[in-house]
């Protein structure tokens, strides 16, 4: 849900978003994050909870499949792991959401319109 705004923008397709105080942005009902992968977080095998690996953890929290890369430039469909990814503008909380294993290794900031789903704490 939106309670506010930072400004209107355009992308290179010139489609409206709505900039969110809280990181995300709105495009056409599609609800996108700016995130950064998260240094250090190889050595998080698999979640504490149980679950055999990140991406296991993320469709048991969201109760969703994971299907495609969520980068909105890429939405691959090839092998797909629980990338840790972090909000750009948005602390040092880590969150999992699904990645191709290319865009798992990004050093860029980039968009993703996939459910971030926060680490467990406790690792």
């Amino acid at each position: 849900m939106v309670d506010s705004f930072l400004s209107i923008g355009t992308t290179r397709r010139s489609k409206a978003l709505l900039y969110c105080s809280d990181n995300s942005v709105l495009n056409y009902n599609r609800s996108m994050t700016y995130v950064k992968n998260a240094s250090g977080t190889s050595r998080w095998s698999k979640p504490s909870t149980g679950e055999s690996s990140w991406l296991e953890y993320w469709e048991k929290q969201t109760g969703k499949k994971a299907t495609r890369c969520g980068a909105t430039d890429c939405h691959s469909t090839g092998e797909l792991v629980g990338g840790h990814v972090q909000k750009v503008f948005g602390g040092n909380e880590i969150y999992i959401t699904p990645l191709c294993k290319g865009c798992n290794n990004r050093t860029d900031n980039f968009w993703v319109d996939t459910e971030l789903v926060r680490v467990p704490s406790g690792l």
